[in-house]
């Protein structure tokens, strides 16, 4: 017997509990659930293949951190009301390799995606019995990964590598007080989609599709409203201490001591005036027909004999310029490879136009986006001398050409040549679509809205470059897929103008550069006196100081519409019989200019006082309703008279 209890009984009592053993386990392995679905590791226990057993036994981990979403309030929905509700997970589905769904209660759910270079999230809502307007998600990050924020974004350091967490529209975000990925509604488009990725900008795509999605979600500016404030929060500072918006002077950081700084001053407006360079400070004035492209006001000059000395010399060395140009046209695009040659060129040598012209039309292999730009930019100008279809054309098919450098990246479209974001040209880019889209002349390109959104996208899309100093660098070179900075930084008073109210922004009438660095007001007395037909000289009086300047007559620009007793004459290249006209002054206020000749024409003077004040507007007798006696205390006010001797004394 026991024998027989050692041999038989004891080996299936050992066997039962192997066995008993062998099913718990076999029961417990068939509900623990463990699945990798690209960067992510999801884990929980289950009931089935599609319901879950308990909430609180979901976790999505990532090399970033993990999503506990089966515990308590982890979960938790706004609507438009502020009421706060938290669903229950109901279900789960693998989509594809990189990408999975988890449902919950109440019609919402939660889609996951992984990519190479980091994961995604976005909220999906169907047929809820509310309106939502927010979601919360907590988020424990990986204790080895350090979070930074400079105010305007949040990364994440992990492993010598820097994560972006954002937002294809900046709304969705991460609360490191409160450990919470917060996921955005957006109108028009949905839930803002987050992303953690070291590529901070996701995949290019060609610009035909970038227009195509364009057309389906309308990109409009209030969407982007939260960027341009966070910059402009960050970078008024900044030019306030740069700026003085008092003496329109900036402050030289190196010398630390206040300087005209005219290309400032006149918010990247060289001093070949070219309408590539213009901003709205002075697109302004042009639709106000005030000033024409070549009318650019007084170009002043410090007296020194250099100027003369200079002039003589380029007078007597032009033939010698001219063969140079023409071996520059000759040799291709060298010519169009800085904005200033070719302007030069056209003012300088007015021949040589029609030979510029044809090689602006032309397309070649080697224009780069810049060269691109300023040939459309020449193309433009010759528009404005010859309204030749033959350049609309060329505007176009030049435009066609550029497409092959645009790539849209998440944070919108850039620039790239040879794997370098030309951030600058974006810039510049900028200022042609403005001139492109108030240009009189039928350039169709794409349709008005894709214009607007793409202008607001490379503005957008440069700032997102920007220093904590408000400068924006010249390029960035792409890199692994990941842009790396340059270290040439543009700064921020060259292309204020783009995001500031114009109001804000430093302006100019007459362009006063010489000794005193001013703008020339209603407070000036200007003497002109002759000194030869090219040759002028200014005598500036200002507070019992007196300042002399050499002009070129040929650099003088009178306003148009000027007019010699009341009959408009046409703009001419001197102020020979210019005897009023229209200017502004540094406040912006509309100033009336009158030049006074004397006998011996040997002087000139320049009065500038208020405008005159318009003509009453002729009301109807059928519409008046003031009163008989409030009629004729009207009339019996004596008028104003100015006496011819002495502008400022009334009588």
């Amino acid at each position: 017997m026991t024998r027989q209890f050692f041999f038989v009984v004891i080996p299936l009592m050992y066997l039962g509990v192997g066995i008993f053993i062998g099913w718990v386990y076999f029961e417990q392995q068939d509900r623990l659930f463990r699945s990798h679905v690209g960067n992510f590791f999801i884990q929980g226990r289950w009931e089935s293949d599609d319901t879950l057993r308990s909430l609180e036994d979901l976790r999505v981990d990532s090399r970033y951190g993990y999503f506990p979403l089966g515990e308590v309030n982890a979960v938790a929905i706004q609507d438009t009301d502020g009421m706060i509700y938290h669903p229950s997970i109901t279900g789960y589905k693998v989509i594809s390799d990189e990408e999975f769904i988890v449902e919950f209660s109440q019609g919402f759910s939660l889609q996951f995606f992984s990519y190479e270079d980091g994961i995604a999230i976005e909220a999906i809502q169907d047929e809820m019995p509310y309106s939502v307007e927010q979601v919360y998600l907590y988020f424990e990050l990986n204790p080895a990964a350090t979070l930074l924020q400079d105010g305007i974004d949040t990364r994440l350091q992990l492993d010598g590598l820097n994560y972006a967490i954002e937002g294809n529209f900046e709304e969705s975000r991460y609360l490191p007080d409160s450990k919470q990925i917060s996921l955005q509604w957006v109108d028009n488009v949905g839930f803002d989609r987050l992303h953690i990725s070291s590529n901070l900008f996701g995949q290019p795509k060609p610009f035909s599709q970038w227009v195509n999605d364009t057309e389906q979600i309308e990109l409009w500016r209030d969407r982007y409203q939260s960027t341009i404030d966070r910059y402009l929060s960050r970078a008024k500072p900044y030019f306030s201490q740069r700026y003085n918006a008092e003496n329109g002077l900036w402050r030289n950081l190196v010398e630390n001591k206040y300087e005209f700084n005219l290309p400032a001053t006149l918010t990247r407006l060289p001093v070949k005036y070219t309408d590539l360079e213009f901003t709205k400070l002075w697109g302004e004035i042009q639709r106000q027909d005030l000033m024409a492209h070549r009318d650019f006001p007084l170009w002043l000059t410090p007296w020194s004999g250099q100027i003369v000395s200079a002039w003589s010399t380029a007078q007597r060395t032009f033939t010698t310029k001219e063969r140079s140009w023409s071996q520059q046209i000759n040799q291709g695009n060298s010519i169009f490879s800085n904005k200033y040659v070719y302007v030069d060129v056209a003012i300088a040598a007015p021949q040589l136009i029609p030979r510029i012209t044809t090689l602006a039309r032309s397309v070649r292999a080697d224009d780069t986006p810049a060269i691109i730009l300023y040939k459309i930019h020449f193309l433009l100008q010759a528009l404005k001398n010859q309204n030749s279809r033959e350049n609309i054309t060329a505007i176009q098919r030049q435009l066609e050409s550029l497409e092959r450098h645009i790539v849209f990246l998440k944070k919108g479209i850039y620039i790239l040549f040879d794997d370098k974001l030309e951030i600058m040209t974006m810039l510049d880019y900028v200022l042609l679509l403005q001139a492109i889209e108030t240009s009189p002349w039928s350039i169709s390109y794409r349709n008005q809205s894709i214009v607007t959104a793409m202008r607001e996208s490379l503005t957008l899309g440069a700032i997102d470059f920007s220093n904590p100093n408000g400068e924006i660098p010249r390029y960035a070179l792409w890199n692994d897929g990941r842009p790396v900075v340059g270290d040439e930084y543009i700064g921020l008073e060259h292309f204020y103008s783009l995001f500031e109210p114009l109001r804000e922004l430093p302006s100019v009438h007459l362009a006063a550069v010489g000794r005193d660095q001013r703008v020339l007001t209603a407070a000036d007395n200007v003497t002109i006196r002759t000194l030869s037909p090219e040759l002028m000289e200014l005598r500036i009086e200002y507070q019992s100081r007196v300042s002399h300047y050499l002009v070129l007559t040929s650099l003088i620009r009178p306003v148009v519409d000027v007019s010699i007793n009341g009959r408009k004459i046409a703009a001419s290249s001197s102020l020979e019989q210019v005897k009023e006209g229209y200017f502004y002054d540094k406040e912006r206020r509309l100033l009336y200019v009158k030049i006074q000749q004397s006998a011996d024409v040997e002087s000139v003077r320049i009065t500038i006082e208020p405008p005159p004040p318009p003509p009453p507007p002729k009301e109807d007798e059928k519409t008046q309703t003031g009163t008989a006696k409030e009629n004729l205390k009207t009339k019996e006010e004596p008028p104003t008279v100015v006496e011819k001797g002495n502008p400022k004394k009334k009588r």
